[in-house]
């Protein structure tokens, strides 16, 4: 009866553990990773270009406009 049950739950144990890879990783591979896929650090960089664009457009609305016109 033991027999019946733990051959089964061998073969899906075994199963389990050889369907896992193994690899090493250093600390700053980690860092790097954990920066690039961050949801917090794409909003931060998403608003630091909006306010980028939004300080060129305040200045360049601030400089005068220059018209030429002429008659003949």
């Amino acid at each position: 009866m033991k027999n019946k049950i733990f051959v089964p739950l061998l073969l899906v144990a075994s199963s389990l553990l050889m369907a896992q890879n193994h690899t090493t990783l250093r600390l700053e591979d980690a860092i790097n990773r954990s920066l690039s896929n961050s949801k917090a650090v794409k909003v931060s960089e998403a608003a630091t270009t909006s306010a980028e664009w939004k300080a060129k457009t305040a200045k360049n609305h601030q400089l005068p406009d220059l018209n030429i016109s002429g008659q003949y």
